[in-house]
């Protein structure tokens, strides 16, 4: 029976030099397809097949002036802040549309903010669940509330803080109302103080923290009664490390979460939490650079959560992000002399994917099936697909 392929005239050479090119070739592909934090940087953890986890749905040119802050409104669209020459107003614009609407005039907020308001002292948060709308102090400046549940007929709560509270860090809480924490203690008190805003009757609840401590870094509310917070436990301690402990809503326990020493990021998903945290002590090969951090997620006993993995991360974190699902994470990496660079990453297959180089801001969109990002240098908006399944890795 005759073969398809005739035998050159050294089969011998063929048999020793055919799988020497082979592993050069699949050796050069692993390469192309590496995933790491910055290029060339890391080893190689998964081989990517050329299908993606995302895909770029619409690329859209902002004119409303230069983009301050976003924030996703719903599934299908964002509030972007932006400033003027003549002041600065917040938007809001369709993903699939591109349609681009004034959401809060630059008047009313000059109203709300003052005249002398700057655009880059503030930022955004919203819930769509209930429609509030926050503007959070970056330096100095009182928190404000609005619903906008009407808009362009917008409601604004006056919520009567104490003259020294300064909101550091600010959450939702699950079925309405706002957990506040100050940025730092308050003068000559030994406790930390959390306040719960509910919209229902403008009330203000005090949570006296009973533990010292310095500051909250990140807030994030697992029910109606219990919070994770990241901060600072220990007060007056130049030394000490950022932590993790779940806060009583009612009344005030502090439980630290052990081993969570050091934790640079946190991010929530109902029960589920995301975390960029030092590196679990482990050989590391000769040939390979060591993980700077490693990003994981946990549940409600600060366990790695079933079905996903531990991801190395080899840059510095700036901020994360994670679908309800616990399925993918967004992560932004600093980059030295650059914008930040955006990252997706798989944590049910450890896949990572660099999505785009010098980024703004970037967020997930309400349900998990899309993604956003402000690209540096260009005034636009970029809106992304998450498409599961279609990236595919093996170890």
């Amino acid at each position: 029976m005759g073969s398809c392929v005739k035998p050159g005239p050294y089969p011998s050479l063929h048999r020793k030099w055919l799988p020497i090119l082979l592993g050069v070739l699949l050796g050069a592909l692993l390469s192309k397809y590496a995933s790491a934090d910055s290029p060339g940087q890391q080893p190689i953890s998964r081989f990517l097949a050329p299908s993606e986890d995302f895909r770029l749905l619409r690329e859209v040119e902002f004119n409303g002036g230069a983009i301050a802050d976003v924030v996703a409104a719903d599934a299908s669209s964002l509030l972007i802040l932006a400033g003027m020459p003549s002041g600065f107003s917040i938007f809001r614009l369709g993903c699939e549309s591109g349609e681009c609407r004034k959401f809060v005039s630059a008047s009313y907020l000059a109203g709300l903010l003052g005249a002398n308001a700057g655009v880059q002292d503030w930022s955004l948060r919203f819930d769509p669940a209930t429609n509030l709308l926050v503007l959070l102090p970056r330096r100095e400046g009182r928190l404000v509330v609005l619903d906008t549940t009407n808009a362009p007929r917008l409601k604004r709560y006056r919520l009567g803080l104490p003259a020294q509270f300064r909101p550091g860090a600010v959450a939702f809480l699950p079925g309405g109302g706002l957990l506040l924490s100050p940025r730092f203690s308050l003068p000559g008190a030994s406790r930390g103080q959390m306040i719960i805003f509910s919209p229902e009757d403008s009330s203000l609840t005090p949570v006296q923290v009973k533990r010292s401590l310095s500051t909250i870094l990140q807030l994030h509310p697992v029910d109606a009664r219990h919070a994770v917070a990241l901060g600072y436990f220990t007060a007056n301690d130049p030394n000490a490390s950022a932590m993790l402990a779940s806060v009583g809503l009612s009344d005030g326990q502090v439980e630290l979460w052990q081993g969570s020493s050091g934790v640079r990021l946190l991010a929530g998903a109902g029960a589920l939490l995301g975390v960029v945290r030092p590196p679990a002590t482990q050989v590391i090969p000769a040939d390979r650079p060591a993980p700077t951090y490693e990003l994981a997620v946990l549940d409600g006993n600060g366990r790695v959560a079933a079905g996903t993995e531990v991801v190395p991360i080899y840059s510095d974190p700036r901020a994360l992000a994670i679908t309800d699902d616990a399925r993918y994470a967004l992560l932004l990496v600093n980059r030295e002399h650059h914008f930040p660079d955006l990252w997706l990453i798989n944590m049910h297959s450890r896949v990572k994917r660099l999505v785009r180089n010098d980024v703004l801001f970037a967020g997930l969109m309400p349900g998990g099936r899309g993604f956003y990002l402000v690209p540096a240098r260009k005034n636009t908006v970029c809106f992304y697909r998450l498409v599961p399944g279609s990236g595919r890795a093996s170890r």
